[in-house]
């Protein structure tokens, strides 16, 4: 299905100028995340990894900044990896790095 083209579509030939313009980029970000999921396997929101890892936001920021979590950004929105995030909750961290 994300392999077509939004042009592809009947119904967006009808949309107004400014709605085929949104229905293009939400369609290009769809294609873009696709193809980072087909390279990258399951990616998590950014936002939700410092629940996940009981951390802060800023501790995500320097945990990304210093190897450990692998940061993509398909369509301009940051998301970890699944693999890194596994790999990273197995490490044998010691008290106070997490």
């Amino acid at each position: 299905m994300f392999d077509a083209e939004v042009k592809e579509f009947p119904f967006v030939e009808q949309l107004p100028k400014s709605e085929k313009g949104r229905v293009r980029k939400a369609w290009d970000a769809l294609v873009e995340l696709r193809a980072a999921y087909k390279e990258h396997g399951l990616l998590v929101p950014v936002r939700l990894v410092p629940q996940m890892l009981n951390v802060s936001r800023q501790r995500v920021d320097q945990i990304i900044n210093a190897g450990h979590l692998k940061e993509v950004r398909p369509a301009g929105t940051r998301f970890i990896t699944e693999a890194s995030l596994k790999a990273f909750a197995d490490l044998d961290r010691g008290c106070g790095y997490r």
